[in-house]
């Protein structure tokens, strides 16, 4: 029996095409590789996508999702990676991730959540690594919001909208081995608020100008981060006087408001440009560089590792203020030398990094460096980068010189002092009886061959001849070579330039050029004659040819012809453009 099915109607239609659309799109957008990791960033994608249910992870980056409901994650109990940075998340149900149990790394991180949920996080019990960076939330605490993530390893929090801080579960994190946290706009902290349930391996604090506006909440969130095991970096860190905050200077009532267990510290890029004598003296390793002190004065009795990478030291500092020092780097400054009584003041110092600083080449210490710095301490980076250069005085003057031999100076001054000369002659251009020369012939030594073999023989046989100047033939022997110029050139009708690739490489040949070109503009004559012996674009001739540039602008050219039909025809016109005016 036949079956009739009945047509879709338009709503029904418009429903079956929004299903297959979506499924279109989905596939589309979504890109999932053998090893179950599925990669739908970047696709303007306003919800969560449709992805294989034994997806491991999961990258939603850079969309515009505005909300994670109830069901939008449940299908997907095997993801171990969940990442949502940079979307526009305002809502997040509060079992949203109720079925993620095996669910390791989340991020959440720069999106619009202007309150965190411990709700979220109660079923997250193998979550190691979580990312709460930059949204908009005011407050943390005092609920117990991380305390449901036993095995959390890795934390980063807060952002510039935080404003208060409270007690949140820090205190129950028996794992956690790494932090991060934003509070440049701190304004209430309650005492215990980052302190884990044990200390934190490394500990990353972005408080900016909390330091010089607000020492004391600072030293607050010191006292509960600092530990003899914990690596304490601090970021973007904003010291903008010349003298020590209150955070790193102390008075004669008070103490330094540092953590006396404090041992490593990292004040790496924070803009201080002096020493305080209020950094921790319990320090084993403290990063400097990247800033622009100059004078390092304060003595640690107990650091181990000191690094002034970036800083513009002269010197190394003094051994006797670093007594178990192990481990210097200080390259890229100002260093001028070291020598053997510098290292000696350092009992314990084993591996230097010194390179890229502006050795002086005295011969002191290329004996020293060369022969005896390996009886002190040994070079951890080598012996590559140290470059060692001349005295200042010295390189000015190998620069002056190296720049007057560069530009010719003393071409253009012998030159000048020539054209001065020649300026004051009475002016011979008119005086045909004092013309020797029809032609002064101007070429490239690699062009000499087709001058001397095909232009000279033509020229030279013509009827009448022509009488040519060649510097290889007429020259004067042992006279100064520019003045051999000048004087051929006043003493000829034309000067004849053969252009050619070769031309505009020659010094000879612009020197040459620049003379005839005084010659055309001083005395408002028609001297200059051009033969292209090759073609050659305009826009390729050196910047140093100015002059030819306005020469080939202003004035025609003959054009050496590979045809030999056509060659009658060029010998015709350079004649005529050599051919003296009868009086």
């Amino acid at each position: 029996m036949a079956v009739r099915m009945r047509p879709l109607g338009a709503k029904e239609t418009i429903i079956v095409f929004i299903l297959i659309f979506q499924s279109f799109d989905y596939c589309r957008t979504c890109h999932c590789d053998l090893q179950y990791f599925c990669n739908c960033s970047s696709n303007h994608l306003q919800h969560v996508p449709k992805v294989p249910a034994n997806a491991l992870g999961l990258d939603l980056s850079f969309n515009q999702i505005e909300s994670i409901d109830m069901n939008d994650l449940s299908p997907y109990s095997e993801l171990k990676t969940l990442n949502f940075h940079k979307n526009k998340l305002k809502f997040i149900h509060k079992e949203a991730f109720k079925s993620q149990h095996k669910l390791e790394v989340l991020d959440l991180s720069f999106n619009n959540l202007k309150n965190l949920s411990s709700s979220w996080f109660h079923q997250l019990k193998s979550l190691q690594q979580l990312n709460l960076v930059g949204n908009p939330y005011t407050t943390l605490g005092p609920a117990p919001i991380f305390q449901p993530l036993l095995n959390l390893r890795t934390l980063r929090f807060g952002s510039p909208s935080l404003r208060e801080v409270y007690k949140n579960g820090l205190d129950s994190l028996a794992y956690l081995d790494e932090m991060t946290f934003v509070g440049s706009n701190l304004r209430s902290y309650e005492n215990g608020s980052l302190k884990a349930a044990r200390p934190i391996g490394l500990v990353s604090l972005s408080l900016q100008s909390l330091f010089q506006n607000d020492p004391e909440l600072v030293s607050k969130v010191l006292q509960d981060v600092s530990h003899p095991e914990t690596l304490l970096t601090i970021k973007n860190a904003e010291l903008r006087t010349n003298t020590s905050t209150e955070a790193f200077k102390a008075t004669r009532e008070e103490k330094c408001s540092w953590p006396a267990s404090l041992r490593f510290l990292n004040l790496s890029s924070t803009k201080i440009r002096k020493m305080t004598p209020c950094l921790p003296s319990s320090l084993t390793a403290l990063d400097l560089s990247e800033n622009d002190l100059t004078v390092f004065n304060q003595r640690f009795p107990q650091l181990i590792t000191l690094t002034l990478t970036g800083n513009r030291f002269m010197t190394l500092p003094h051994g006797e203020l670093l007594p178990r020092l192990q481990t210097l780097l200080i390259q890229r400054n100002a260093l001028r030398m070291f020598n053997r009584s510098d290292l000696k003041r350092f009992k314990t110092l084993q591996y230097l990094e010194a390179g890229d600083n502006n050795f002086v080449c005295s011969c002191e210490f290329v004996s020293f460096f060369k022969q005896d710095v390996d009886l002190f301490i040994t070079l951890r980076d080598g012996r590559r980068n140290y470059v060692c250069n001349t005295p200042f005085i010295l390189r000015v003057l190998g620069l002056i010189v190296v720049t007057c031999h560069k530009l010719h100076v003393i071409w253009y001054l012998q030159m000048t002092k020539a054209w001065i000369q020649a300026k004051r002659k009475p002016a011979v251009g008119r005086l045909a009886e004092e013309l020797r020369y029809d032609a002064f012939v101007s070429y490239s030594q690699h062009d000499a061959e087709w001058v001397e073999e095909i232009l000279v023989p033509e020229l030279e046989s013509a009827q009448p001849p022509f009488a040519l100047c060649l510097h290889k033939r007429d020259f004067q022997p042992g006279r100064w070579i520019v003045d051999n110029i000048i004087d051929s050139i006043e003493k000829s009708h034309r000067t004849l330039f053969v252009l050619s690739e070769h031309f505009v490489t020659s010094e000879w040949c612009r020197y040459e050029l620049d003379f005839s070109h005084f010659r055309i503009v001083d005395e408002h004559n028609d001297s200059a004659v051009l033969v292209l012996l090759e073609p050659i674009k305009k826009e390729t001739i050196p910047k140093r040819f100015c002059k030819l540039r306005k020469i080939m602008n202003s004035r025609t050219y003959l054009e050496w012809p590979e045809e030999e039909e056509k060659r009658s025809e060029f010998w015709s016109n350079l004649r005529a453009v050599l051919q003296r005016d009868e009086c």
